[in-house]
């Protein structure tokens, strides 16, 4: 364990790390990046490459990437791996053999947000999802590679997207400070939600699709109750006044969790917004967060180009229960 807390850090991205994910077996994750490489990575260290050189439990590193790394997922299934870019394009890699399936082409401006469609779905990992700062969402098919889709409705860049736990809809937001809801597979905009003051940042659904995430460049966390269709509760400052760059729910959803340019993860009660953990050791702006399938560990990423592994829940800290007041002598 180290001095900060965290279970284990991560080194080998020479550059600011700016998406995780974990794959659906939990003994591997994916990461990307500035430094133009996508690498996967054994989280405990089993299945190593004993050519690699690196002590890192680096299981493979995907060089020939050709622009910056801006988001990674992995599918459902855990046998491929999807990446944008801020060449303008998606791209899709075998997980096991790092080969590349096929370059997702179409948008015409930095994509900054990939997903797969959901385990819940009726369709788990046979659609991926992607934003760009070409003010659309569009849509791929992983069996033929090719676009199913576009979503239009924003007016300006779109940051985040995500596919709802139950696979039905998706929420999408941006630099028009709105969150969309799409009916994906009709096309068509199902719901607007209006409140953030600035650009957002990150969209993420809670696991019984009841209630909605958002973060800002305003320094703020927004969570949304779904069925009233208004906020539940708002922090302005949540991360000492600085932005916000994702948060994600907890795998029972009472727990919301984010990180933000004070390079701090910060953890609130969903019912009350009470602050319930601070945990610090990244020496850089918190990027990307992503949860351990079994819920126990959290992987955050960081502009230090570090990743690191963290218990979850956070232990809390010792304290120790005041005593009678001492006796004079």
């Amino acid at each position: 364990k180290g001095e900060d807390g965290s279970l284990q850090t991560y080194k080998g991205h020479e550059g600011p790390v700016y998406g995780v994910a974990f794959a659906p077996g939990a003994q591997r994750f994916v990461s990307g990046g500035k430094d133009k490489t996508i690498r996967l990575w054994s989280v405990d260290g089993v299945g190593l490459d004993e050519n690699l050189e690196s002590e890192a439990p680096v299981v493979r590193t995907i060089k020939s990437h050709p622009g910056v790394v801006l988001a990674c997922d992995y599918s459902p299934t855990g046998n491929e791996v999807a990446c944008s870019s801020d060449d303008y394009n998606a791209y899709l890699y075998d997980a096991k053999s790092a080969r590349q399936i096929a370059i997702l082409k179409g948008h015409t401006n930095k994509v900054y947000g990939v997903t797969f469609s959901p385990v819940g779905s009726t369709s788990p990992g046979e659609y991926i999802a992607t934003c760009s700062l070409d003010k659309t969402v569009r849509l791929w098919s992983t069996e033929t590679q090719q676009q199913q889709g576009i979503l239009k409705g924003h007016t300006d860049n779109v940051f985040g997207v995500n596919y709802s736990s139950g696979g039905r809809l998706l929420a999408s937001a941006g630099d028009d400070k709105n969150i969309l809801f799409w009916d994906w597979r009709q096309g068509t905009k199902a719901q607007v939600l209006t409140g953030h003051m600035t650009t957002i940042w990150s969209v993420a659904w809670s696991h019984d699709d009841r209630t909605l995430v958002s973060t800002s460049m305003g320094h703020e966390i927004k969570l949304w109750d779904l069925r009233m269709e208004k906020t539940r509760w708002s922090i302005n400052n949540a991360h000492d006044s600085m932005p916000v760059h994702q948060a994600i729910f907890s795998l029972d959803d009472t727990l919301v969790i984010s990180g933000g340019r004070d390079r701090k993860i910060r953890v609130h009660d969903a019912e009350s917004s009470n602050e319930v953990s601070v945990s610090t050791g990244h020496n850089g702006t918190v990027y990307h967060l992503a949860l351990h399938p079994s819920g126990s560990r959290l992987l955050t990423s960081s502009v230090d180009s570090t990743m690191k592994l963290w218990s979850f829940p956070p232990e809390p800290p010792i304290t120790l229960e005041e005593g009678p007041p001492p006796v004079d002598m």
